[in-house]
């Protein structure tokens, strides 16, 4: 399939965990895989499944996969029942068997119809038991087989006759009977072609953590044993690891910064202009309001007491304002969240705590009453029989 489609394989190993393939899936027909040579197909959440997965699978005809390539991966309007997908056998032939010994060498003798046939009627029973639905942020979309199918493979391999002949000697290709050193094949390139491996000495080691505590402990745990035998000069057994999720989560964050950085730009702007209106607005209410200073004045008020009056309103003002503004981020937050859970699947992205809540009234009263602080001042020196004249 994916020489034809020049993708990644359709197939996929799943965690021999049921416990965790129920927390990941949902069972839609059949049964989770339990024995080696059982598969199960994963769909989407809304029970999608693409082109490449039913030409894999011989559901629909790969001659006209080959003369229609442009619609691979598209979805399909075809709906098919349980029935169509589930029951169905495969044959699994190992990459081993591709190849017969002749004049000291193997040769690929795929091309040969009756051997493949033989070969294919004789290969390893696979059975598609189940239909899983993905929860959220599942893997879909692939055939999901169980560990103890690359386990058994493996071993089945290791029994061949071509895997004897190249592991015992590693310094010529059985392939080709030339030395690796002569060529730009390499050992490891056979290996992987063969379908050789060894259970006891894996290439790679997937580790899943159950939270971001665990990841945090196992990436501790590797940095230690990787500072040991640096130190003690062992360079050839550190320990290579790729932290998928914090590259993911670096990507997001660097994102989310300059974007971040972007809008408190924008919120910085918006708040000097505001501060600024709201200084004139209390500067123009101390010029309309001279002769009520004067009265003030003139009746025993301070000079601290006119700049409190002033003072007072800017408070009932931010307040207010505060008030108002937390009320209408509250109403958009609902379609927002609304919305984004439809499209997105996510839920809740818009939250406004109580604490927050209160932490940006305060903030409002606090820029209302800085605005304030020079139209005040103003307002308390003025002369008061000046004020009353003013009218």
């Amino acid at each position: 399939m994916s020489s034809y489609t020049k993708t990644e394989s359709v197939f996929t190993e799943m965690l021999d965990n049921e416990e965790f393939l129920s927390n990941q899936y949902e069972v839609l027909a059949g049964t989770f895989p339990r024995e080696y040579n059982e598969v199960v197909i994963l769909v989407s959440k809304d029970n999608i499944i693409s082109d490449s997965v039913l030409y894999a699978l011989d559901i629909k005809d790969r001659a006209e996969m080959k003369n229609n390539m442009e619609e691979i991966d598209k979805n399909s309007s075809t709906k098919y029942s349980y029935e169509d997908l589930l029951n169905n056998n495969y044959k699994l032939v190992l990459n081993a068997d591709y190849y017969k010994k002749t004049n000291g060498i193997y040769i690929d003798v795929s091309n040969d119809y009756n051997y493949m046939k033989n070969l294919v009627n004789n290969g390893i029973d696979i059975k598609v038991v189940g239909i899983l639905r993905a929860r959220k942020d599942a893997v879909y979309d692939k055939v999901g087989y169980k560990h103890s199918l690359t386990e058994y493979v493996i071993n089945e391999i290791s029994k061949k006759d071509i895997y004897k002949d190249q592991t015992s000697n590693k310094e010529i290709n059985v392939l080709t009977g030339v030395k690796f050193s002569d060529t730009d094949t390499t050992y490891e390139d056979v290996t992987k072609q063969l379908g050789i491996a060894d259970l006891d000495n894996p290439s790679i080691i997937n580790i899943y953590p159950k939270d971001f505590d665990s990841k945090e402990k196992i990436i501790s745990i590797i940095d230690k044993y990787n500072e040991e035998q640096k130190k003690d000069g062992n360079e050839q057994y550190v320990i290579d690891y790729t932290d998928s999720l914090k590259m993911l989560v670096d990507g997001l964050t660097t994102i989310i910064s300059i974007i971040s950085v972007v809008l408190i730009g924008f919120v910085a702007i918006s708040l000097i202009v505001s501060s600024i209106m709201i200084s004139i607005i209390t500067y123009i209410s101390v010029l309309e309001r001279t002769k009520e200073i004067g009265i003030l004045r003139v009746i025993g008020a301070s000079k601290k007491d006119v700049s409190r009056v002033f003072i007072a309103e800017t408070i009932i003002e931010g307040l207010f304002a505060g008030c108002l503004g937390i009320f209408v981020a509250f109403l958009i937050c609902q379609p927002i969240n609304a919305l984004v859970e439809k499209f997105a699947d996510i839920s809740n992205i818009a939250v406004l705590s109580i604490g927050g809540s209160i932490f940006l009234i305060l903030i409002s009263v606090g820029l209302n009453v800085i605005a304030g602080i020079i139209p005040a001042k103003m307002a308390a020196k003025k002369d008061p029989v000046v004020a009353l004249r003013s009218e």
